[in-house]
Protein backbone atom coordinates (compact mmCIF):
# COMPACT_ATOMS: atom_id res chain seq x y z
CA UNK A 1 0.00 0.00 0.00
CA UNK A 2 2.88 2.33 0.79
CA UNK A 3 4.21 2.01 -2.74
CA UNK A 4 0.79 2.61 -4.31
CA UNK A 5 -0.06 5.72 -2.27
CA UNK A 6 3.46 6.99 -2.57
CA UNK A 7 3.46 6.59 -6.32
CA UNK A 8 0.12 8.42 -6.61
CA UNK A 9 1.32 11.30 -4.46
CA UNK A 10 4.62 11.49 -6.32
CA UNK A 11 2.75 11.63 -9.64
CA UNK A 12 0.47 14.37 -8.36
CA UNK A 13 3.43 16.38 -7.08
CA UNK A 14 5.35 16.06 -10.34
CA UNK A 15 2.22 16.97 -12.36
CA UNK A 16 1.53 20.03 -10.21
CA UNK A 17 5.12 21.18 -10.52
CA UNK A 18 5.15 20.64 -14.29
CA UNK A 19 2.00 22.74 -14.80
CA UNK A 20 3.82 25.69 -13.28
CA UNK A 21 7.03 25.10 -15.17
CA UNK A 22 5.10 24.49 -18.42
CA UNK A 23 1.80 26.39 -18.00
CA UNK A 24 -1.24 24.97 -19.74
CA UNK A 25 -2.47 28.47 -20.52
CA UNK A 26 -0.88 29.65 -23.75
CA UNK A 27 0.78 33.08 -23.30
CA UNK A 28 -0.28 35.93 -25.57
CA UNK A 29 2.32 36.52 -28.27
CA UNK A 30 0.66 39.24 -30.39
CA UNK A 31 1.94 42.67 -29.46
CA UNK A 32 -0.65 45.07 -30.93
CA UNK A 33 -3.88 45.43 -32.89
CA UNK A 34 -6.16 48.19 -34.22
CA UNK A 35 -9.89 48.55 -33.57
CA UNK A 36 -12.11 50.57 -35.90
CA UNK A 37 -14.91 52.54 -34.28
CA UNK A 38 -18.18 50.62 -34.03
CA UNK A 39 -20.50 53.62 -33.62
CA UNK A 40 -19.87 57.38 -33.89
CA UNK A 41 -22.04 60.47 -33.89
CA UNK A 42 -22.31 63.92 -32.35
CA UNK A 43 -25.04 65.82 -30.54
CA UNK A 44 -25.59 69.55 -30.34
CA UNK A 45 -27.52 72.32 -28.62
CA UNK A 46 -25.85 75.32 -30.23
CA UNK A 47 -29.24 76.19 -31.73
CA UNK A 48 -32.58 75.14 -30.28
CA UNK A 49 -33.54 73.65 -33.65
CA UNK A 50 -30.55 71.27 -33.38
CA UNK A 51 -31.36 69.85 -29.96
CA UNK A 52 -33.48 66.98 -31.27
CA UNK A 53 -31.37 66.22 -34.38
CA UNK A 54 -29.43 63.02 -34.94
CA UNK A 55 -26.19 62.86 -36.94
CA UNK A 56 -25.41 59.13 -36.85
CA UNK A 57 -24.85 58.91 -40.62
CA UNK A 58 -22.91 62.15 -41.08
CA UNK A 59 -19.33 61.88 -42.36
CA UNK A 60 -17.91 64.05 -39.59
CA UNK A 61 -18.13 64.17 -35.81
CA UNK A 62 -17.55 67.47 -34.06
CA UNK A 63 -17.34 69.53 -30.89
CA UNK A 64 -18.09 73.22 -30.59
CA UNK A 65 -19.51 76.19 -28.73
CA UNK A 66 -23.02 77.62 -28.67
CA UNK A 67 -25.12 80.10 -30.62
CA UNK A 68 -27.76 80.78 -27.99
CA UNK A 69 -29.50 77.41 -28.00
CA UNK A 70 -30.35 75.42 -24.89
CA UNK A 71 -29.58 78.26 -22.56
CA UNK A 72 -25.92 78.35 -23.61
CA UNK A 73 -24.96 81.88 -24.73
CA UNK A 74 -23.33 82.70 -28.04
CA UNK A 75 -19.79 81.38 -27.82
CA UNK A 76 -20.59 79.40 -24.67
CA UNK A 77 -18.57 76.24 -24.09
CA UNK A 78 -19.60 72.60 -24.51
CA UNK A 79 -22.56 72.97 -26.88
CA UNK A 80 -21.56 70.09 -29.20
CA UNK A 81 -20.32 66.67 -28.08
CA UNK A 82 -18.99 63.53 -29.75
CA UNK A 83 -20.05 59.98 -28.87
CA UNK A 84 -17.89 56.97 -29.79
CA UNK A 85 -18.14 53.26 -29.07
CA UNK A 86 -15.62 50.46 -29.67
CA UNK A 87 -16.51 46.78 -29.48
CA UNK A 88 -14.40 45.82 -26.44
CA UNK A 89 -15.42 43.34 -23.74
CA UNK A 90 -13.84 40.80 -21.39
CA UNK A 91 -12.73 38.61 -24.31
CA UNK A 92 -10.03 41.22 -25.03
CA UNK A 93 -6.59 41.16 -23.35
CA UNK A 94 -5.41 43.80 -20.93
CA UNK A 95 -3.33 46.53 -22.60
CA UNK A 96 -0.07 48.29 -21.90
CA UNK A 97 -1.52 51.19 -23.89
CA UNK A 98 -4.73 52.01 -25.76
CA UNK A 99 -4.54 55.19 -27.82
CA UNK A 100 -7.60 56.82 -29.35
CA UNK A 101 -6.69 58.25 -32.76
CA UNK A 102 -8.78 61.05 -34.28
CA UNK A 103 -8.14 62.73 -37.65
CA UNK A 104 -8.93 66.43 -38.02
CA UNK A 105 -11.44 67.13 -40.80
CA UNK A 106 -12.28 70.85 -40.38
CA UNK A 107 -12.26 73.76 -37.96
CA UNK A 108 -13.56 77.30 -37.95
CA UNK A 109 -14.71 80.24 -35.86
CA UNK A 110 -16.74 83.43 -36.19
CA UNK A 111 -13.73 85.20 -34.69
CA UNK A 112 -11.40 84.03 -37.44
CA UNK A 113 -9.07 81.14 -36.83
CA UNK A 114 -9.67 79.69 -33.36
CA UNK A 115 -6.47 79.41 -31.37
CA UNK A 116 -6.98 76.59 -28.88
CA UNK A 117 -9.37 73.69 -28.36
CA UNK A 118 -9.08 71.71 -25.13
CA UNK A 119 -10.54 68.24 -25.52
CA UNK A 120 -11.48 65.90 -22.72
CA UNK A 121 -12.62 62.28 -22.82
CA UNK A 122 -15.36 61.06 -20.48
CA UNK A 123 -16.72 57.57 -19.85
CA UNK A 124 -20.34 57.14 -21.00
CA UNK A 125 -22.58 55.42 -18.43
CA UNK A 126 -25.77 54.63 -20.38
CA UNK A 127 -26.65 52.99 -23.72
CA UNK A 128 -27.17 55.15 -26.80
CA UNK A 129 -28.27 54.58 -30.39
CA UNK A 130 -26.03 55.88 -33.17
CA UNK A 131 -28.99 56.63 -35.45
CA UNK A 132 -29.45 57.26 -39.16
CA UNK A 133 -29.46 61.06 -39.50
CA UNK A 134 -27.32 63.19 -41.79
CA UNK A 135 -27.23 66.91 -42.46
CA UNK A 136 -29.03 67.69 -45.76
CA UNK A 137 -29.35 63.98 -46.54
CA UNK A 138 -31.68 64.71 -49.45
CA UNK A 139 -28.92 66.52 -51.37
CA UNK A 140 -25.89 64.37 -50.62
CA UNK A 141 -23.76 67.49 -50.35
CA UNK A 142 -22.18 66.30 -47.10
CA UNK A 143 -21.40 62.82 -48.33
CA UNK A 144 -24.45 61.27 -46.68
CA UNK A 145 -24.92 57.51 -47.18
CA UNK A 146 -27.82 56.45 -49.34
CA UNK A 147 -29.66 54.94 -46.35
CA UNK A 148 -29.53 58.18 -44.32
CA UNK A 149 -32.45 60.48 -43.61
CA UNK A 150 -32.46 64.14 -42.63
CA UNK A 151 -31.16 64.92 -39.15
CA UNK A 152 -34.56 66.07 -37.93
CA UNK A 153 -36.45 63.00 -39.17
CA UNK A 154 -33.82 60.51 -37.98
CA UNK A 155 -34.12 58.18 -35.04
CA UNK A 156 -31.30 57.83 -32.52
CA UNK A 157 -29.47 59.82 -29.87
CA UNK A 158 -29.85 63.60 -29.72
CA UNK A 159 -28.97 66.31 -27.22
CA UNK A 160 -32.60 66.18 -26.05
CA UNK A 161 -34.98 63.40 -27.04
CA UNK A 162 -37.96 65.73 -27.21
CA UNK A 163 -39.38 63.89 -30.25
CA UNK A 164 -40.65 60.31 -30.16
CA UNK A 165 -38.00 59.27 -32.68
CA UNK A 166 -35.08 60.57 -30.60
CA UNK A 167 -33.21 59.33 -27.55
CA UNK A 168 -31.89 61.57 -24.78
CA UNK A 169 -28.13 61.85 -24.61
CA UNK A 170 -26.56 59.38 -22.14
CA UNK A 171 -25.13 60.36 -18.79
CA UNK A 172 -21.36 60.30 -18.37
CA UNK A 173 -18.68 60.45 -15.71
CA UNK A 174 -17.63 64.14 -15.48
CA UNK A 175 -14.09 63.20 -14.43
CA UNK A 176 -11.99 63.10 -17.62
CA UNK A 177 -10.19 59.92 -18.66
CA UNK A 178 -7.80 61.94 -20.81
CA UNK A 179 -7.28 65.51 -22.07
CA UNK A 180 -5.40 67.11 -24.94
CA UNK A 181 -4.89 70.67 -26.22
CA UNK A 182 -5.11 71.35 -29.95
CA UNK A 183 -3.49 74.56 -31.14
CA UNK A 184 -5.12 75.20 -34.48
CA UNK A 185 -2.40 77.63 -35.56
CA UNK A 186 -0.09 74.60 -35.69
CA UNK A 187 -2.69 72.25 -37.21
CA UNK A 188 -3.72 71.27 -40.72
CA UNK A 189 -6.54 69.12 -42.09
CA UNK A 190 -5.57 65.46 -41.87
CA UNK A 191 -3.45 65.82 -38.71
CA UNK A 192 -3.91 63.09 -36.13
CA UNK A 193 -4.81 63.69 -32.49
CA UNK A 194 -3.95 60.99 -29.94
CA UNK A 195 -5.56 60.47 -26.54
CA UNK A 196 -4.50 57.81 -24.04
CA UNK A 197 -7.56 55.87 -22.82
CA UNK A 198 -5.71 52.81 -21.50
CA UNK A 199 -7.48 52.84 -18.14
CA UNK A 200 -10.92 52.88 -19.79
CA UNK A 201 -10.00 50.13 -22.27
CA UNK A 202 -8.68 47.91 -19.45
CA UNK A 203 -11.88 48.53 -17.50
CA UNK A 204 -13.91 47.23 -20.46
CA UNK A 205 -11.52 44.30 -20.94
CA UNK A 206 -12.00 43.44 -17.26
CA UNK A 207 -15.72 42.96 -17.88
CA UNK A 208 -17.09 46.35 -16.86
CA UNK A 209 -19.97 47.64 -18.97
CA UNK A 210 -18.86 49.38 -22.15
CA UNK A 211 -21.19 52.20 -23.22
CA UNK A 212 -18.47 54.07 -25.07
CA UNK A 213 -16.95 57.49 -24.52
CA UNK A 214 -17.79 61.16 -24.94
CA UNK A 215 -15.56 63.97 -26.22
CA UNK A 216 -16.19 67.63 -25.38
CA UNK A 217 -14.48 71.00 -25.07
CA UNK A 218 -15.39 72.82 -21.86
CA UNK A 219 -13.50 76.01 -22.79
CA UNK A 220 -14.42 79.02 -24.92
CA UNK A 221 -12.86 82.15 -26.38
CA UNK A 222 -16.26 83.83 -26.70
CA UNK A 223 -16.75 82.97 -30.38
CA UNK A 224 -18.85 80.35 -32.12
CA UNK A 225 -16.31 77.71 -33.14
CA UNK A 226 -16.26 74.08 -34.26
CA UNK A 227 -13.66 71.33 -34.59
CA UNK A 228 -14.56 68.29 -36.70
CA UNK A 229 -12.98 64.85 -37.08
CA UNK A 230 -13.51 62.10 -39.65
CA UNK A 231 -16.36 59.63 -39.09
CA UNK A 232 -16.83 56.10 -40.38
CA UNK A 233 -19.39 57.39 -42.92
CA UNK A 234 -16.80 59.70 -44.49
CA UNK A 235 -17.03 58.01 -47.88
CA UNK A 236 -20.08 56.42 -49.45
CA UNK A 237 -20.48 55.45 -53.13
CA UNK A 238 -22.57 57.86 -55.12
CA UNK A 239 -22.22 60.82 -52.81
CA UNK A 240 -19.83 63.72 -52.62
CA UNK A 241 -17.15 63.16 -49.97
CA UNK A 242 -16.20 66.43 -48.33
CA UNK A 243 -13.57 64.90 -46.04
CA UNK A 244 -11.27 62.97 -48.38
CA UNK A 245 -8.15 63.21 -46.21
CA UNK A 246 -9.66 62.17 -42.92
CA UNK A 247 -10.03 58.77 -41.30
CA UNK A 248 -12.57 57.55 -38.78
CA UNK A 249 -11.65 57.14 -35.13
CA UNK A 250 -9.46 54.14 -34.31
CA UNK A 251 -8.11 52.53 -31.18
CA UNK A 252 -4.46 51.48 -31.27
CA UNK A 253 -3.90 48.80 -28.64
CA UNK A 254 -0.54 47.50 -27.45
CA UNK A 255 -0.69 44.48 -25.18
CA UNK A 256 1.76 42.86 -22.79
CA UNK A 257 3.46 40.12 -24.82
CA UNK A 258 5.64 38.90 -21.93
CA UNK A 259 5.22 35.10 -21.58
CA UNK A 260 3.19 34.00 -18.58
CA UNK A 261 6.03 32.31 -16.66
CA UNK A 262 5.60 31.83 -12.89
CA UNK A 263 8.05 33.31 -10.43
CA UNK A 264 10.87 30.98 -9.28
CA UNK A 265 9.71 31.41 -5.67
CA UNK A 266 6.36 29.83 -6.61
CA UNK A 267 8.08 26.81 -8.06
CA UNK A 268 10.30 26.42 -5.02
CA UNK A 269 7.35 26.71 -2.66
CA UNK A 270 5.39 24.00 -4.47
CA UNK A 271 8.41 21.72 -4.52
CA UNK A 272 8.95 22.11 -0.78
CA UNK A 273 5.27 21.53 0.07
CA UNK A 274 5.10 18.50 -2.22
CA UNK A 275 8.27 17.03 -0.73
CA UNK A 276 7.03 17.47 2.86
CA UNK A 277 3.74 15.83 2.00
CA UNK A 278 5.50 12.98 0.24
CA UNK A 279 7.75 12.27 3.25
CA UNK A 280 4.84 12.59 5.68
CA UNK A 281 2.84 10.01 3.76
CA UNK A 282 5.65 7.51 3.84
CA UNK A 283 6.27 8.14 7.56
CA UNK A 284 2.57 7.56 8.31
CA UNK A 285 2.53 4.27 6.37
CA UNK A 286 5.74 3.08 8.06
CA UNK A 287 4.30 3.76 11.55
CA UNK A 288 1.09 1.93 10.67
CA UNK A 289 3.10 -1.27 10.18
CA UNK A 290 4.35 -1.33 13.80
Amino acid sequence: MTSLYGAKFLFFSIFSLSTLIFPIKKPVNASSFVLDVEADTYIRTDLNARRNDNYGKTNIIQIGTGRGGGGIPFGGADAQRILLRFDVDNSFPQAKSAILELTISAFGSTGGTPILFQLEINEVLEPWIEGNGCEAAFSGTLGCPIDAVSADEAFGVAWDGIDSNNQNQPSFNPTPIATVDIEVTNTTIGDIVNLDITSLYNSWASGNINEGLLIRDTTSDGNFRELAFGAKEKLDPGTENTAPNTQAARLLVEIDDTPNVPEPSSLLGLFVVSSIGFLALFSHNDLSKE
